[in-house]
């Protein structure tokens, strides 16, 4: 409960700006008005510009503590948004390490955040799939490579624009006794013509030839440029490779991009729904609107 002693300072604080503009102004006019003493002709407008300034103070002091207080309450509600999903990320790399407490794999800037693993997680139960695309490797295909294995069946192609990352993936897959089930694939960053634009985007044409029937595509990369997506191709490039009751996991959701790619996605693929789910990076689920799906936003 908020003290009367900082209740007190929360309201003097911006309430200075106010009284520094009455000060100002009565300072300013009085010195004005003395100069008009001394030349009646122009006295009345002296005092009337003094006036104006003083107002004008006190107007600037008055914005001044309304900014306050709007910038204090939107501090308040951030601070609390990143608290409860601080709390979402330590509850759910718990209960990562409490399914999976063997697997392991040291995580980059660009890792996956707990929270969506989880999601990722709990798409894998309802979906059961048995065959998986990602784009971008990482802790993920260790995830996803070690729910396959617990299932006993099923395979995971991810593929990665980094030759280093890529091996650095199948060496803790080959350490793991994972690499049965995943399969990490180098694809080194191309231009890609979709309509009328151009994305950078991975070079996939003779990678992709043996997979057909999948049952969950986790679009996890190309890293973005610039705040542009560049995944947008994900989905109008596999589109024909999916299973007709196949969803799509779209991380890193909360950016502006990917929500404009889903949201063209949408309108692209007519037969395609959306939910969106909030955690501290977001992610999407995409799927077929007869698999009960529901529209952009939602969540």
């Amino acid at each position: 409960m908020e003290s009367a002693k900082w209740k007190a300072r929360r309201v003097w604080r911006p309430g200075m700006a106010v009284s520094a503009g009455l000060v100002t102004g009565a300072a300013t006019s009085g010195m004005l008005w003395s100069i008009g003493a001394q030349a009646p002709a122009f006295g009345i407008a002296v005092l009337t510009i003094g006036a104006s300034i003083a107002i004008a103070v006190f107007l600037v002091g008055k914005r001044l503590r309304s900014d306050f207080h709007a910038a204090a309450s939107d501090a308040r509600e951030n601070g609390n948004r990143l608290a409860v999903a601080t709390a979402l990320e330590i509850r759910s790399t718990a209960a990562i390490a409490g399914q999976f407490p063997a697997i392991f794999m040291p995580q980059s800037g660009f890792s996956m955040t707990s929270s969506n693993l989880v999601g990722l997680l709990d798409l894998l139960v309802t979906l059961r799939p048995k065959t998986v695309v990602e784009l971008g490797s990482g802790f993920s295909t260790i995830l996803i490579a070690a729910w396959l294995k617990r299932e006993g069946d099923g395979r995971l192609v991810s593929f990665d624009h980094e030759p280093y990352w890529a091996e650095k993936c199948r060496a803790y897959l080959r350490l793991q006794s994972l690499d049965p089930y995943a399969d990490v694939r180098d694809a080194p960053l191309g231009s890609r013509q979709i309509g009328s634009e151009t994305f950078l985007w991975y070079s996939l044409e003779s990678r992709i030839g043996d997979i057909q029937g999948i049952d969950l595509l986790v679009v996890d990369g190309p890293p973005s440029r610039r705040g542009q997506s560049t995944r947008w191709p994900a989905l109008p490039v596999f589109h024909d490779r999916l299973s007709k009751d196949a969803a799509i996991f779209v991380d890193d959701g909360n950016r502006p991009a990917e929500r404009a790619m889903v949201e063209a996605w949408m309108n692209e693929f007519k037969e395609m729904s959306s939910h969106y789910t909030s955690t501290l990076t977001g992610y999407w689920i995409v799927r077929r609107c007869s698999l009960g799906g529901v529209g952009v936003g939602d969540g």
